[in-house]
């Protein structure tokens, strides 16, 4: 038998071993740099931050075989030995590992001789050569030709429209676990040995401004304040806003799966999403979408600059108390910069949007209790800054072109309100709707509207006044495989 799997070998060749810092997270244990490790933890199914933070014994045991993948894949050696191979694993976890282990073997051009008592992992390790001692002094030898290109897993799922209980199930998997502040629909797969559901995507009205969106279509859902634009977008247009997969069955195709689920169920053209894993994930590019490349704002671009001229550590980042104190430790004139260009990009981002208020010259002094979520967004958004992905414009979807004639342009801000909500929610105005803060589209936040003025242009903020079901971005054309 050893002379076979010799054979079988790419000659010369040595073995592969694990090397790995038991003392550190799983983002330092690797011997690459932070970026590479980010990647080579998300091939196997690490792609994400809880995983990244965490000791490797604080690992569960599927995701430390994961992580014994990527720190064999990491190893300069060909050959990879594994004896009881996804021991003590559930049946479905073990698949779902094996699948990822052939994967990222074959990626890295490495030979595993992997020795298992369970043959139901055949189809998901895909051998090229397969021994089976059955307890005889003659095994059987088996060169296997061909497999197929996903796994039998996959066979195995149901998909059907959810709740927002099923996002909430596993939320807390989700590096952005809040609730997304527009819904449009649920999106779950589910299998028959896991009691969670396997994966779970929210589809959400998508903001009416984006540059990104703008680049990438040539402008063709630019506002300009115009409201029929704005319903333009809200019928066309969908946000990918989560999109998380159960820790069991990562790295086998789910999203590549779901996404060809939901899309024949929608009733739009585009699909876009902004992520900030986008960065060290490419799972988005493999099912179709397409990044565009975006430009910082101006003063999201002297927050950047600032922290690199004065070499402020970005793990500081992390804790925004922590960004707060290592700002006040600068010189006076630096620390004031800093507050002036923290303050500024809280305004740009948060506080015009709520309030549409002019930024006043002076900036707050620091016992303003505000200092706090402005420096939470100012360190988020400078550590984690989103990649915007389109996806589109979308084939076999429900989508079609409105065959209505356009409504004539409205002659007073009274009618301009009246014939929206008539025309496009068939929905009675309501006489006594209470004033909101938010942009949840409801016809409460239309009538203040009316009330306190700039009627076009809040009226056609509003995600919800066209109930159609909208699909994201997805150029089935563009694909490069399945994740």
């Amino acid at each position: 038998m050893i002379p076979l799997l010799l054979d079988a070998m790419e000659k010369p060749s040595t073995l592969a071993i694990a090397t790995h810092d038991e003392s550190k997270p799983l983002i330092d244990s690797l011997p690459g740099s932070a970026l590479t490790n980010t990647k080579a933890l998300s091939q196997v199914g690490l792609a994400d931050a809880f995983s990244w933070a965490r000791l490797p014994s604080e690992l569960s045991d599927g995701q430390a075989a994961r992580f014994m993948i990527a720190s064999q894949m990491a190893s300069p050696g060909q050959v990879v030995v594994v004896d009881n191979f996804c021991n003590g694993l559930d049946r479905v976890t073990a698949r779902a590992v094996a699948w990822t282990f052939q994967k990222a073997a074959r990626r890295a051009g490495k030979t595993v001789v992997a020795l298992t008592p369970h043959t139901d992992l055949v189809e998901s390790f895909r051998p090229d050569l397969r021994i089976e001692t059955n307890w005889r002094a003659e095994p059987t030898i088996t060169w296997e030709k061909e497999w197929p290109g996903t796994s039998q897993i996959i066979a195995e799922l149901t998909y059907e429209r959810g709740t927002i209980k099923d996002w909430h199930d596993l939320s807390p998997l989700h590096y952005s676990a809040g609730d997304p502040a527009t819904t449009h629909s649920y999106h779950v797969l589910r299998h028959p040995d896991i009691s969670h559901p396997a994966a779970v995507a929210v589809l959400s009205y998508p903001d009416l401004h984006s540059a990104a969106r703008n680049l990438a279509t040539d402008d063709a859902y630019r506002i300009g304040g115009s409201r029929q634009q704005a319903m333009k977008v809200n019928r066309e247009v969908l946000k990918l806003s989560r999109l998380i997969t159960c820790p069991e069955l990562r790295c086998i195709g789910l999203t590549h799966h779901l996404i060809d689920q939901i899309i024949p169920q929608l009733n739009c053209k585009y699909i876009e999403c902004a992520t900030a894993m986008g960065r060290y994930s490419n799972f988005l590019t493999k099912i179709g979408f397409t990044e565009v490349p975006q430009t910082a704002h101006p003063t999201e671009a002297k927050l950047a600059e600032f922290i690199d001229v004065n070499h402020i550590d970005q793990r500081c980042l992390i804790d925004p108390v922590a960004f707060a104190a290592v700002a006040e430790k600068l010189s006076v004139r630096k620390a004031r910069e800093i507050r002036r260009i923290v303050w500024h990009f809280y305004h740009h981002f948060v506080l015009h949007r709520r309030t549409r208020k002019p930024q006043n010259k002076t900036i707050p002094p620091p016992s303003d209790p505000r200092w706090n979520e402005a420096w939470d967004i100012a360190a988020k958004r400078a550590l984690e800054r989103p990649a915007f992905f389109i996806l589109g414009p979308l084939e076999n979807t429900k989508w079609h072109q409105p065959t209505h004639p356009a409504s004539p342009e409205p002659r007073t801000s009274e009618y301009n309100l009246k014939h929206a909500v008539s025309t496009v929610n068939r929905m009675p105005l309501s006489s006594s709707s209470k004033p909101r803060n938010d942009l949840s589209g409801q016809l409460e936040k239309s009538q203040t509207i009316l009330t306190n003025g700039g009627l076009e242009t809040e009226c056609s903020m509003s995600p919800s006044l066209t109930k159609r079901e909208t699909p994201y971005i997805l150029n089935r054309n563009d694909r490069q495989g399945s994740d």
